[in-house]
């Protein structure tokens, strides 16, 4: 997703008959660069009083070797122009800073990126795989003081540089062993430092539409300190709370819209949630699951059902193929049907599902 936003960017910058539309949808056009760069987003946080960590741009070997006799202890190495935690690196020493920097700094052979990029059309269906995204043969690395405490995320709806509804939540649980991995399991939190970064940058940066903020809750303080921005729905757009609606609808409303009636009973009534299906595919067994809120869309069946299967791109034969020749298991596991049901019969919905979860 975060592709296509950088693709919005360009056509703004290539089309003007399109320009309007994408600066209604994202936000002013002045700060798209900002957005895109994690070390100039930093900055500007910074001078707005956000706290953030300490962030260095590395363009040489030598930062490295400055950065660690003025900051001793674990950084972070960050490239610009990745996602869902890939070009992250949390390194403890200088020579382990060093060799990663080599391999973030040093150009894909020609050879190698044309090979990756059939291999994620062909196998993986990614309908980017041949676009040259011209801000990446520029993309910066950056080394960050490495904070301890815990991750937080925060979706936001906004529209021309007003905060319409923010949703703020400490991760729990993740999609793999990593922080910086895609969430599963998330707890509602009211924290007036996120909010009020959320309400900074909103207005600083003109945005518009939906974005995303990661930050860490810096242990012992619990301090939100700002990691990064994402412009592009998070998993926490959909949920509706007691005192707001989803973010989805706030906009929808603020915009002239009308967004549908909300269904009551997908009103979030506890402070820990378990996203569906990502929590039953990582981990079906947490206890979690049976004690707090599972975001199933009980009056979606047809969706349900779709969620249950494996991604579409899993059931291709090249992709079967390719994973089998290399005896791959599949990157994404399927949910668990078993773990599915047992939560449908504690909701009282099991009569709507046959065990096979045919619809009946």
């Amino acid at each position: 997703m975060d592709r296509a936003v950088w693709q919005l960017h360009e056509l703004h910058r290539q089309l003007p008959d399109l320009r309007d539309l994408i600066a209604r949808s994202l936000g002013d056009s002045a700060h798209f660069a900002t957005i895109r760069s994690r070390a100039q987003l930093l900055e500007v946080a910074a001078r707005s009083g956000i706290r953030v960590p300490e962030t260095r741009r590395i363009a040489t070997r030598d930062d490295i070797t400055d950065w660690f006799s003025k900051v001793p202890g674990i950084g972070v190495l960050k490239m610009d122009g990745t996602w869902g935690g890939s070009g992250v690196s949390v390194v403890r020493t200088e020579g382990e800073a060093q060799s990663t920097w080599r391999k973030f700094a040093s150009p894909e052979k020609r050879g190698s990126r044309w090979k990756a990029r059939w291999m994620e059309w062909l196998v993986y269906s990614d309908p980017l795989a041949f676009w040259d995204d011209p801000v990446l043969a520029r993309r910066e690395i950056l080394l960050q003081r490495y904070v301890a405490g815990r991750p937080a995320n925060a979706m936001l709806a906004c529209w021309r540089g007003k905060l319409l509804g923010m949703v703020n939540v400490e991760v729990l649980c993740t999609e793999q062993a990593t922080a910086t991995a895609p969430s599963t399991i998330v707890r509602l939190i009211d924290h007036p430092e996120m909010t009020h970064a959320g309400e900074v940058l909103c207005t600083t940066l003109g945005l518009s539409g939906f974005h995303g903020l990661d930050f860490i809750l810096e242990q012992g303080s619990n301090c939100a300190q700002l990691i990064e921005l994402n412009a592009r729905c998070t998993r926490l757009g959909h949920l509706r709370l007691p005192r707001q609606d989803d973010l989805a609808a706030l906009l929808a409303r603020h915009i002239g819209a009308m967004p549908p009636d909300t269904d009551a009973e997908a009103i979030v009534d506890h402070e820990i949630v378990a996203f569906f299906p990502q929590a039953l595919s990582v981990n079906p067994d947490s206890p979690y699951l049976r004690e707090w809120y599972v975001d199933v869309p009980w009056s979606e069946p047809q969706l349900i059902a779709a969620l249950l299967r494996r991604p579409w791109v899993c059931t291709r034969p090249l992709f079967r193929l390719y994973h089998h020749a290399l005896k791959r298991r599949p990157t994404e596991p399927p949910p668990s049907i078993p773990r599915f049901l047992r939560i449908a019969e504690e909701t009282g919905h099991s009569g709507e599902f046959g065990p096979d979860l045919n619809l009946l």
